[in-house]
């Protein structure tokens, strides 16, 4: 079975992506009490007040900041794994025994 042999990878990735996630979206979510936000803004129309800001622009900051586009980028290559091994221990356990 490919979970239980990938447990181990499964659970590392899972305890790798909680504090990176929790790191780039909280240092990330400063843009909106930033002074100068509207410099940053990118998809968020000018007219937005900076607590307005699109969960893009967000992200978009974050992927520019230097310390935090590390940490992004690893929240989100583990994210994407742990939704690939919970949709793959999905379908081996429910589709294929149907």
């Amino acid at each position: 079975m490919f979970f239980l042999r990938s447990f181990p990878l499964f659970l590392s990735a899972f305890l790798l992506f909680l504090p990176t996630a929790f790191f780039s979206f909280f240092f990330a979510n400063q843009l909106a009490v930033m002074p100068d936000c509207r410099n940053y803004f990118v998809f968020t129309p000018d007219t937005a007040a900076c607590n307005e800001v699109y969960a893009v622009d967000v992200v978009i900051y974050s992927f520019t900041t230097f310390p935090l586009a590390l940490v992004s980028i690893a929240a989100l290559v583990t994210g994407v794994y742990l939704v690939a091994a919970s949709a793959s221990y999905a379908y081996s356990r429910f589709v294929r025994t149907a």
